[in-house]
């Protein structure tokens, strides 16, 4: 997935800054926050703590003086504390789309996938017979590999 259709997503159908990118990675926190129904005033402060000193920590990456992370885009994020941001469809498909671009040729990403096929393949074989040499058989593979190659898609 190309950067500019991430953006692209992000300002035309939420109506987001282009810097909110930098805060889609945070949206799983944001997440298990909502995992009660409800977000307590500790659990917004330290999520507002958190996202300040990561909005420190790009300003000082970018060697610039103005915040990477302007005040509307900690503004935006702030709506996610009140309204489940998995509540929109929309939300969730610009996620996925960063999540697939941040990930799509990182090296430890693509050794995360394979580790994680290989578990699936090893649960598989258990599950359906631990005595055979060849527990899992080829369609069950395909089908193992799909499954997974879809959650990193």
């Amino acid at each position: 997935m190309e950067r500019h259709r991430i953006i692209d997503t992000l300002e035309g159908q939420l109506g987001l800054s282009r810097q909110f990118i930098y805060v889609l990675d945070l949206v799983p926190l944001i997440s298990a926050m909502w995992a009660d129904g409800h977000n307590s005033d500790q659990e917004i402060d330290l999520i507002l703590k958190f996202l300040h000193e990561r909005r420190k920590r790009l300003d000082v990456l970018s060697y610039n003086d103005e915040h990477v992370l302007p005040d509307v885009t900690v503004e935006e994020f702030c709506l996610f504390l009140r309204d489940s941001p998995m509540d929109n469809p929309v939300f969730n498909d610009a996620y996925r789309l960063a999540l697939s671009f941040l990930t799509q040729s990182h090296p430890l990403a693509i050794d995360h996938k394979d580790r994680v096929l290989q578990q699936c393949l090893e649960v598989a074989a258990v599950a359906v017979d631990p005595v055979t040499e060849k527990r899992v058989s080829d369609e069950e593979r395909a089908f193992i590999t799909q499954l997974v190659n879809g959650l990193y898609s």
